[in-house]
């Protein structure tokens, strides 16, 4: 099985300094053992079937001892909160998450029955997301349709009519031969002429190009961009990934996918169906064998997770149309583009110059009540260094997050490594952006198995989630490199669990710079060192990884980067290399031993004893092993007889598939601490953008936060950045604990995935317990009134 899989599935090319090189680890979620994986729409539950209200967080914290960012301009931050949750819904070709599928023996998947496809929410439910989803949706294109030119920022007195606003002399533009060839060109003067405004241009390159054209309409020029890498009109967009809306795989994830099918006559709506050609077959296959009937049921079961308008009752083969996905251009080291491009100018105050706003790093939130935007080099001329600019300023700049005892732990340790390895580079900020205290559910039939074969099992796992982000300053801007996502089970989490570490996501970009060349492997295997170094001082005793190397194309956490990061890596090397960082870990006193999980577990009694993380291989796996399928479980009526399986034949059972996946799996054993343990004085952090790693994705792949080109990298961390200083607020206006995530217990709503603090709305974390679900108040105000049926809206 291949993917993007838990603790490790890192890809990548040859790295510079000898080593592999590094492109991304999708984990915690992921491909399993075999084949395609089913698609789980909820970011924040992951693999487990929800069976109670969203919960997270600890009761009896306090109000007021909460750590919290830079709060910045919160007037947005309701709309924010919302677009943020509504990511996965809007990007329908975009699956956030997906589930590993079920052991190899396993080749029949139990299907639910129940009204919403067996994820466990109730049908009014999921009704009331989807109508909110839909008018969310349908207000953000009625807004971008009525901004009209207003991708276009026009400089303070110019006019807005771009026929009018005219092309300044010493101005970038491309000239039209012909209906389908532009030139660039530089514009040498303008001229009245009967009425109309001509220009003098001259072809780029100019050597070659003595001769300058005179009397050339307005008409017949378009605004090229003033970046002197950039010069040109059509800055392309990359290519959304497309997923089958069947069988759930990535179409684009092999040069042999040229097409996929869809519906000639609601492409235009936006609510076709995208098929590939393997389930295209399949459905008339279906309809051979069993009719437009039993076409039509299959057509119901796949389409009632998909958005409002792509579900429906029947569908007609004869309908469908095949379509030619986008291509990667031969030799071409970029992602795949579509044919859209970037239609976000801004023009220059000063010079009055047109720019792309990736290229002149335009961030939008900064120029609001009346900043004009000047080019860099209008700026040092024409605005003055307030105290208010700067503070703008500071949103850009990694070094001005936060820092907290862990990110400057690891920060202090990548420093000395790179100085002792004689490094010379600019130095690497370290911030850690997120930590959560969650709660990962163990599925009830593995609890009430392991009842019935008289062994306790815990029902939940209380988890620390941290997200961590590395940066690098390139030409004065900062890069996001790298991004790490743990999961802490402490000393307060029972066993099988406690005190063990997962790595659940890894991702990195290529833009690290350093003299020597080639040292991006230590950098990363720096901050891994630096942080398993950090876990062992806080007492905890095992870190877990899992070696799944990812399918081409698929992506991770950083968004459509280059195409020499998409070649995929062996299992093998991928392994090698984490051995690297763990025979450094080694030498530096900070692991005691590693192997593989069959290595850790040869003396196994009881599955009891096999740590269940979040999201992990294992977390389908045992379950598996007892016959306990989960999606079995949820279309099940609780009367069913519990799979009776002696408890020797179940653990050699588990025994012999670590046998299988040996490879799959390393369990490093730290050392015992010098000192007594430290307590984890960190504070929680929160910020919707950064709290899952499928949020993150999801946010740089409807907003183009691109990763493909240094200018692009450079421009995604800029917004990234600003997103984080700027976060959304939590909970009700009037919250006793100042609208942060501070740790304490939290429900989510089920329509609009706000979280709310439970003191703040009257719910107790065992009153959670008992619920099926949760609509604040109001989401419920909403559909008592109506106004969702009649196309209204919640938050």
């Amino acid at each position: 099985g291949g993917g993007f899989g838990g603790g490790g599935g890192f890809g990548g090319f040859p790295g510079l300094d000898g080593g592999p090189g590094l492109l991304g680890a999708g984990t915690g979620v992921g491909f399993g053992l075999q084949g395609s994986s089913p698609w789980v729409p909820s970011a924040q539950s992951g693999l487990q079937r929800k069976t109670k209200v969203k919960q997270r967080g600890r009761e009896n914290i306090q109000p007021g001892l909460a750590w919290s960012s830079r709060q910045g301009d919160q007037r947005t931050a309701l709309a924010e909160g919302t677009r943020f949750s509504r990511i996965r819904l809007k990007l329908k070709g975009v699956a956030p998450t997906l589930a590993p599928s079920r052991s190899r023996d396993r080749k029949k998947k139990a299907r639910a029955d129940d009204d919403d496809g067996g994820r466990g929410e109730k049908a009014d439910i999921k009704r009331l997301r989807r109508q909110i989803s839909q008018k969310s949706t349908q207000d953000e294109e009625e807004e971008m349709a009525q901004a009209g030119m207003d991708q276009y920022r026009v400089a303070p007195g110019r006019p807005a009519s771009l026929e009018l606003n005219k092309f300044e002399v010493g101005s970038w533009v491309e000239h039209r031969e012909d209906a389908s060839t532009w030139r660039l060109a530089i514009v040498r003067s303008q001229q009245q002429a009967g009425g109309q405004l001509q220009y003098t241009i001259q072809l780029e390159p100019v050597e070659q190009n003595r001769h300058k054209q005179t009397g050339v309409p307005h008409a017949d020029l378009r605004m090229a961009c003033s970046h002197p890498e950039c010069k040109k009109h059509a800055l392309h967009l990359a290519a959304l990934p497309l997923f089958c809306d069947r069988c759930r795989k990535a179409l684009m994830s092999t040069p042999q996918q040229r097409v996929y099918f869809q519906e000639k006559e609601a492409v235009e709506s936006g609510q076709s169906l995208r098929l590939c050609s393997t389930c295209v077959g399949s459905l008339r296959a279906e309809l051979k064998s069993k009719g437009q009937a039993g076409l039509d049921a299959e057509v119901q079961k796949f389409t009632r997770d998909l958005p409002q308008g792509a579900d429906r009752q029947s569908l007609v083969l004869e309908t469908l149309e095949e379509t030619a996905l986008p291509q990667r251009a031969e030799n071409s080291d970029a992602p795949i583009l579509s044919t859209d491009i970037d239609t976000r100018w801004a023009q220059c105050a000063g010079c009055f110059k047109w720019w792309h706003w990736v290229c002149a790093m335009y961030v939008e939130t900064q120029y609001k009540n009346g900043r004009p935007f000047y080019c860099r080099g209008c700026a040092p001329k024409h605005e003055r260094l307030s105290d208010e600019l700067q503070s703008l300023l500071e949103n850009n700049d990694a070094t001005k997050l936060t820092q907290i005892p862990m990110g400057e732990f690891i920060e202090e340790q990548v420093r000395s490594d790179l100085e002792e390895a004689k490094i010379d580079c600019t130095p690497i900020t370290i911030r850690i952006v997120s930590s959560l205290l969650m709660n990962s559910y163990t599925p009830e039939r593995l609890v009430e198995h392991q009842q019935a074969l008289g062994e306790s099992y815990p029902r939940e796992f209380p988890y620390k989630s941290k997200a961590l982000l590395a940066f690098q300053k390139r030409d004065g801007l900062d890069v996001c490199l790298f991004a790490l996502y743990v999961q802490e089970y402490g000393s307060d989490c029972p066993e099988p669990n406690k005190n063990r570490v997962y790595i659940s996501y890894l991702d990195s970009v290529r833009y690290f710079e350093s003299e020597p060349m080639g040292h991006r492997s230590t950098v990363y295997h720096s901050i891994l060192v630096a942080y398993l170094q950090w876990t062992r001082m806080l007492g905890f005793k095992y870190v877990h990884i899992w070696v799944e190397p990812p399918k081409s194309g698929d992506e991770y956490i950083f968004f459509a980067r280059s195409d020499q990061q998409r070649k995929p890596m062996k299992r093998e090397k991928l392994r090698e290399w984490y051995k690297g960082m763990l025979d450094k870990a080694k030498a530096k006193n900070v692991v005691e031993h590693y192997g593989t999980m069959h290595d850790m577990f040869n003396g196994l009694k009881s599955l009891a004893e096999i740590p269940l993380f979040h999201g992990d291989q294992w977390e389908i796996t045992v379950p598996s092993l007892l016959g306990l399928d989960d999606e079995e479980y949820v279309s099940a009526p609780k009367s069913n007889k519990l799979v009776r399986m002696d408890s020797k034949d179940v653990v050699q059972k588990a025994q012999q598939e670590m046998q299988h996946l040996k490879r799959h799996f390393l369990v490093a054993v730290l050392r015992d601490p010098d000192l007594s343990p430290m307590k984890d004085n960190d504070p929680v952090i929160s910020t919707d953008l950064t709290d899952s790693r499928q949020t993150f994705l999801g946010q740089c792949q409807m907003c183009h936060w691109q990763f493909n080109t240094l200018r692009h990298a450079q421009y995604s961390t800029r917004m990234i950045l600003n997103h984080i200083h700027n976060k959304p607020s939590y909970c009700v206006e009037d919250c006793q604990r100042g609208r942060v995530e501070d740790g304490s217990f939290m429900v989510g709503c089920d329509v609009c995935d706000n979280w709310y603090h439970g003191d703040c709305v009257g719910i107790s974390k065992d009153e959670a317990n008992t619920m099926d679900s949760y609509l604040c108040a109001r989401c419920r105000a909403l559909d008592e009134s109506g106004g969702l049926d009649e196309g209204g809206g919640g938050s």
